[in-house]
């Protein structure tokens, strides 16, 4: 997200360029991946301890309470993304704060990835309910398919921002899907490498069609042979098909790559220390990347310039910030457990 916000949504005035069209264009699957990764994580993590009637409840109940948590940071991100943009005079002129406040508080402004997040996460305990059930799968496939077919004709019917990059009736496909696979995920990481190089391929493949299908006929490439189409805003069925075969494509291959190249070295260490942060960090870099911008557009940069001198920076601020909470942590962590240690103690 870093590398598309610095190259593509930072400087959208600037001529299209070869780093913006691969980071923006060619290889786009970041904001589908944020949205793949927390339905997987849901599957992974919480749909197990929702399938334990004495750890269900509690489990919801631990869901609900992140979704306030959620909507906390949202409006702190929002408040100030949209104070921001007031002061750099890229906001329409405010008549009326009242109403602007109204917005902010019913997710109309202030970004709307992350209201889409809480909306997804609020309502993972009912997708829960249908998926511990008999067929539940199949039941909440079909469910979320017509929900998607329905949005195509009506993307934006149930969405809190009227022209927002993320309706839910859309995304939601994404996010099941990656609710479908956590909930697998054992089943698979119990299978032969040989099955796992398989689907890898099968996704690299399908990776490969689509850019074939979109951007071919930029390369001299032969035109393709079915007459489909890709939207970003609002999502289409072939751009899901993109974002879907694209993150599989790197989910599948970087498992098949971690322990033997990956999983002992700093991409481990970095990796694990952003997404043990992730919402801290998620919001510090929405702003991180309103002041790159900033500068880079009164430099007059171009979009590999801004590559070059913002992205190194930017990278080791996020991961510095991740390991100071992670630290925080860990003082924290300190006087529970002498605490819990006096108490057994006690009792002992």
């Amino acid at each position: 997200m870093v590398l598309v916000h610095l190259a593509y949504e930072k400087d959208p005035f600037k001529p299209f360029s070869l780093a913006g069209a691969i980071l923006g264009e060619y290889t786009r699957f970041a904001a589908g991946g944020f949205v793949f990764i927390a339905g997987l994580s849901m599957g992974a993590i919480f749909l197990p301890r929702a399938r334990l009637a004495r750890e269900r409840w509690k489990t919801y109940r631990a869901i609900w309470r992140r979704c306030l948590r959620l909507t906390a940071w949202q409006y702190v991100a929002g408040a100030g993304l949209i104070g921001l943009a007031i002061f750099r005079g890229i906001h329409p002129p405010v008549t009326n704060y009242w109403s602007l406040l109204g917005h902010l508080l019913t997710f109309r402004e202030g970004g709307d990835l992350l209201p889409l997040y809480i909306i997804l996460i609020a309502l993972a305990p009912l997708f829960m309910e249908i998926l511990r059930r008999r067929s539940g799968w199949l039941i909440l496939s079909c469910l979320s398919i017509i929900l998607f077919a329905r949005g195509l004709f009506a993307p934006y019917q149930i969405a809190v921002d009227p022209n927002g990059n993320f309706p839910p009736l859309l995304w939601q496909l994404i996010f099941i899907s990656g609710l479908l696979a956590g909930s697998i995920l054992p089943w698979f990481d119990s299978r032969s490498s040989k099955i796992k190089w398989i689907v890898a391929a099968i996704a690299w493949i399908m990776c490969g069609l689509m850019f074939w299908a979109d951007w071919g006929w930029s390369f001299g490439m032969p035109h393709f042979p079915l007459p489909i189409g890709f939207r970003k805003v609002p999502l289409n069925t072939w751009e899901t098909v993109r974002y879907l075969s694209a993150i599989i494509a790197i989910i599948a291959t970087t498992d098949r790559l971690w322990h033997p190249f990956l999983s002992g070295g700093i991409f481990a260490r970095f990796s694990t220390a952003l997404g043990r942060n992730s919402l801290p960090i998620y919001v510090v870099h929405l702003f991180l990347m309103e002041f790159a911008g900033m500068l880079a557009n009164s430099w007059n940069l171009s979009v590999g310039q801004i590559l070059i001198f913002f992205t190194p920076p930017s990278l080791l601020i996020l991961w510095l910030l991740a390991l100071l909470l992670d630290a925080r942590k860990r003082q924290r962590a300190v006087p529970r457990a002498a605490q819990a240690n006096v108490l057994a103690g006690q009792y002992s």
